[in-house]
């Protein structure tokens, strides 16, 4: 007689905050999952409008667990207490405002299994999927988010996640041994650059190949598009631009730096002796001429040059 394995449970760790436009289009989306067994975990950071009373609505049919103080503590923050606020051996971050495609879950935990049966259970891990590029209205801009960015789907080293993320958290699912390793988080710019930086030094990373999630743009997204295809060139470009583009230049090698003195702190000499000498290197002495820093990062060629820059200003300064 065949064994029936039961179907895995898993959290769906949404974080909101004046979620209140498209909530609604993100719950509905939840309801048609084809995954039958998971739990909505609902942490709110603040909210002044209705977002919890949209959330309330669907109750009936989600179950959503609301876990929290409703304080506004930020979006790290916000889907750490989310993301910690279940126990399924998987959770999948939720942004508020896109809308999941039916089989989303079920594509990523069929990936995820698949990695489990070659690596095993207990390594972390992450997969993710491509994601379908929308307007607030839900007009397709472009079918493929790796397509029409400078991101790569097949990003799976340490290396390809120094600069910047590749992966959206809202295409992300991981398991329980990744979120146990990689939180609570530290104090750093991003949370799912953080748990692809943890899962790139300590277990696998995969990917499904298809676009499961429309990806909503609209100007109040947390977090949106990186950089699109194309030169991107310095000449030509006026004085206010530069000077803007040296400020993010600037930031974003806070952030990596940021980054790397966490992962040096938190895990010491339990990482890997090639990664280690990799951060200490960057921390040292910068990413000018590091030619480390110009392969597939996900940025275009000037950025990278000027991130590298940055970053070797900030070393000089200790």
């Amino acid at each position: 007689m065949m064994v029936q394995h039961p179907v895995p449970r898993i959290d769906v760790a949404l974080a909101t905050y004046n979620g209140a436009p498209y909530l609604g289009d993100l719950l509905q989306s939840l309801e048609r999952q084809s995954h039958g067994n998971m739990a909505v975990i609902l942490s709110d950071d603040g909210s002044s409008d209705n977002t919890l009373a949209i959330a309330a609505s669907f109750d009936a049919s989600l179950h959503i667990q609301s876990v929290g103080d409703t304080e506004h503590h930020g979006l790290v923050s916000n889907f750490e207490t989310a993301m910690c606020g279940g126990s399924a051996g998987y959770v999948a971050l939720c942004d508020q405002d896109d809308v999941w495609h039916p089989h989303k879950l079920t594509r990523l935990l069929a990936k995820m299994r698949d990695l489990e049966a070659e690596c095993g259970p207990t390594l972390p891990l992450a997969v993710f999927c491509d994601l379908r590029i929308v307007d607030a209205g839900l007009a397709v801009l472009d079918r493929s988010f790796f397509r029409s960015t400078l991101k790569t789907s097949t990003a799976s080293r340490f290396e390809h996640y120094l600069l910047g993320n590749h992966v959206p958290g809202c295409a992300l699912l991981v398991n329980r041994p990744l979120i146990d390793l990689a939180l609570p988080f530290p104090d750093v710019p991003v949370h799912d650059w953080w748990l692809m930086l943890v899962a790139s030094l300590f277990g696998r990373i995969g990917y499904v190949d298809a676009a499961l999630i429309d990806y909503r743009q609209h100007g109040g997204n947390a977090v949106g598009l990186g950089a699109v295809s194309g030169d991107g060139g310095a000449l030509g470009v006026p004085i206010a631009l530069i000077t803007a583009r040296r400020r993010r230049w600037d930031q974003r090698a806070l952030a990596i730096r940021t980054n790397l003195v966490a992962l040096q702190r938190r895990f010491g000499t339990r990482l890997p002796a090639d990664r280690a000498a990799v951060i200490d290197h960057v921390l040292r002495v910068g990413g000018a001429g590091n030619t480390m820093l110009l392969r597939r990062s996900g940025e275009r060629l000037w950025d990278r040059i000027g991130i590298g820059m940055s970053l070797g200003g900030l070393a000089n300064r200790g």
